[in-house]
């Protein structure tokens, strides 16, 4: 955070290009739509009507318009960005079969209530075909007419599910065969994990209390995700069988043009006043494409800094959003933390900002932020739009969180042992993997690595990858067990392999010593 404005030129040029009436108007009509996944559809289906003039000229209009400011040229201008995830992110969503399970614990022990607008059969019988079926394939070795009567039993159950689901998805991801009868009960199976959460969303509406707005507020990120989510989800299941789906980590614009198209249209763009810039944003992005959740989080994020800067530091060059989103397509790496330099006064002035948020920590000579999920709807509006406040300020904390007391008591051994025995604190979800990536105490990784229900289940199926990955000294016979595709997806596994990767030598080593006895 230093130094003058990278693009000065071209951001003013791309100030002054000529506002187009049609492509204003085309821009107007788009920004109606708020869903962005919506608007993103809408959008690629212009451009398939459109030539590259035209094209490019709706680009440019809509880049002038989100460096003024206007909202419709910020809602376009994202869209053109948008990433649709491949098929082999939305199987990892929903190998966690967390509705599934839910749904089936609470069946079992009674307590679960139908939306009173639903006019589906009871889930029951949805389930029970669906482990029938498992069974009758041999990939769940057990003949049932009705769930198991313990939870236990019916957690052991969709474990194993899990781990045959997550071999599954692999030669699914690697364009292996596998029998069609298989891939039949992986969309049966995924196609009712979609069905029961759209019933808990449901369930979740009815039981709002309006007067809780602190509970709505919590509640509003959730929900948007579902919203987006779920239609995705159900289009790429329905076309598992023809694998298309694992190779869509792309810009949507280019399921919409052709590669040689899309090379003309930038040609194009580059002609325009300014347009190099944009030019640069999209091959930035086909090149390295990131989910839109988490681009726009780092496009607000960038332009907050620099905000920031331009506000504290006299002489300071002020930033826009047509910067931000380049210097977020050219230095972030997707699910990677980001370090970004900054001098000792100017970190002193913004530290108690940048800490409230939630996402960043100390690092040599600056910062050091991380996505996170959770803390998203900080930086992203509810149309999938980047937030770009005039003075980026502390967020609000009204209230200590448990992450806030996880991280002041990271290093008290007796404190962390204790929330290892405390139910209610586990059923957070978010606690153990917290402290597998976090934690270094090896009184407390051991407690974890060795308590099955710590490392195990919906909530904590991320623990086991999380503890290899961990750089403190965990015996490698301790971590061995979870060297397993049971635990941790083949894919990951192969990741953690390579030769270049964060995790321990000697825990890489018996990484691939497994991967080799697998083939």
């Amino acid at each position: 955070m230093s130094g003058p404005s990278p693009y000065p030129e071209e951001v003013a040029a791309l100030s002054k290009v000529p506002i187009d009436r049609l492509a204003l108007k085309t821009i107007e009509g788009l920004a109606k739509e708020t869903n962005p996944e919506e608007r993103a559809l809408r959008l690629c289906n212009l451009f398939r009507g459109l030539d590259n003039e035209s094209g490019a000229c709706l680009l440019s209009v809509a880049a002038r318009l989100y460096i003024q400011g206007d909202p419709a040229g910020r809602r376009v201008f994202s869209s053109t960005l948008n990433v649709k995830p491949p098929g082999i992110e939305v199987l990892e969503q929903l190998q966690v079969f967390s509705s599934i399970q839910r749904v089936s614990s609470k069946l079992i022990q009674g307590n679960w209530e139908e939306p009173s607008d639903s006019q589906n059969e009871n889930p029951v019988f949805a389930i029970l075909d669906v482990l029938s079926e498992g069974t009758r394939l041999g990939v769940l070795d057990i003949g049932i007419d009705t769930l198991p009567n313990q939870v236990g039993a019916l957690n052991a159950v969709y474990q194993h599910l899990r781990g045959w689901f997550s071999v599954a998805s692999y030669k699914l991801s690697t364009h292996q065969d596998i029998p069609d009868e298989q891939l039949h009960f992986i969309m049966q199976l995924c196609m009712l994990e979609i069905n029961l959460m759209e019933r808990r969303v449901s369930g979740i509406a009815e039981a709002i209390n309006p007067y809780d707005t602190r509970a709505l507020a919590r509640l509003m990120p959730v929900l948007s995700r579902y919203d987006q989510d779920i239609e995705h989800m159900k289009s790429v299941v329905s076309r598992l069988g023809t694998y298309d789906p694992f190779n869509e980590r792309l810009l949507s614009l280019e399921h919409t043009i052709t590669s040689g198209e899309m090379k003309k249209l930038l040609k194009v763009m580059n002609g325009i006043p300014g347009g190099t810039l944009l030019k640069r944003v999209f091959e930035n992005a086909q090149v390295n494409p990131i989910l839109d959740r988490e681009f726009q989080f780092w496009v607000s994020l960038i332009y907050q800094l620099g905000r920031l800067r331009y506000l504290i530091d006299d002489g300071a060059p002020e930033i826009d959003p047509i910067t931000a989103t380049e210097l977020a397509s050219q230095f972030v790496e997707e699910s990677r933390p980001l370090v970004i330099s900054m001098n000792d006064t100017f970190f002193h002035s913004v530290w108690p900002v940048i800490e409230s948020w939630g996402v960043a920590s100390w690092a040599e000579n600056g910062i050091e932020v991380s996505f996170r999920n959770e803390k998203a709807h900080q930086f992203v509006e509810s149309d999938g739009t980047p937030r770009f406040p005039e003075e980026p300020e502390v967020a609000e904390q009204q209230e200590i969180s448990l992450d806030q007391m996880l991280r002041s008591q990271i290093h008290n051994d007796a404190f962390l042992l204790g929330v290892l025995e405390n139910p209610k604190v586990l059923a957070n979800g978010k606690v153990i993997n917290y402290l597998a990536v976090h934690c270094r105490s090896l009184r407390v990784l051991e407690r974890i690595a060795t308590t099955p229900s710590l490392f195990s289940g919906a909530a904590n199926k991320d623990v086991p990858r999380l503890l290899l990955r961990n750089p403190s000294k965990l015996s490698v016979n301790m971590l061995r067990r979870f060297m397993h595709v049971r635990f941790v997806s083949k894919t990951d596994l192969i990741k953690m392999a390579q030769p270049r990767s964060d995790v321990r030598s000697e825990v890489r080593q018996e990484i691939n010593s497994y991967l080799r006895s697998l083939s």
